[in-house]
């Protein structure tokens, strides 16, 4: 009988090792070029998240009104005033309180819209939506003060009129950093 040896050679054993770390350095490009991809479509993803914040709370303040019943207040950390307010029952465009909030211990950001039958308690539940990840944020409020003949930025809104701008501060964490921001929206209602 014959005995044949199942074992590899010394030259396949060289030529395989030979391969391994050429193996090893394609699959490595592959997953760090998934992985840089996937962070440049996240980065995408958290700034439209806050352009589109922003933008809703731009449009909020362009459409600030006066309206018996709702005032404009405004403190560091809150701002509350009448806007238009989008109705699902009218299917329309409806005076109503927008209030922005932020929550330090959740690092929320807030947005309640309350329509005018919602106001006033008489059908459901707010519109909600959240700005997640902010570590800190300020509201001011311009106005012009005419006994010093100065334009200044107040903690807190003055209850007797509508500021000229309305300026709010906040970072938001995104990775493991904190990215400033600061967004100004002037009120063309006010004067």
């Amino acid at each position: 009988m014959k005995n044949k040896n199942k074992s590899f050679s010394l030259v396949e054993l060289l030529l395989v090792s030979a391969l391994l770390p050429f193996a090893g350095l394609v699959i490595y490009g592959t997953f760090n070029s998934a992985t840089k991809i996937y962070q440049r479509l996240n980065q995408n993803i958290f700034l439209e998240e806050i352009n589109f914040f922003l933008d809703n709370f731009r449009k909020d303040l362009k459409d600030t009104l006066v309206f018996n019943g709702i005032a404009f207040k405004g403190e560091s950390k809150r701002l509350e005033f009448a806007s238009f307010v989008y109705e699902d029952f009218c299917q329309a465009q409806l005076p109503g309180k927008i209030i922005y909030q932020y929550d330090p211990y959740k690092k929320v950001l807030q947005c309640q819209r309350f329509s005018y039958t919602k106001v006033f308690g008489i059908s459901g539940q707010p519109q909600v939506t959240e700005l997640k990840g902010v570590v800190d944020l300020q509201f001011k409020y311009y106005y012009y003060k005419p006994e010093t003949k100065e334009f200044v930025w107040e903690e807190s809104a003055l209850y007797d009129k509508l500021p000229l701008a309305v300026r709010v501060d906040f970072a938001l964490e995104h990775d493991g950093k904190e990215n400033p921001f600061v967004y100004t929206v002037s009120l063309p209602i006010a004067s």
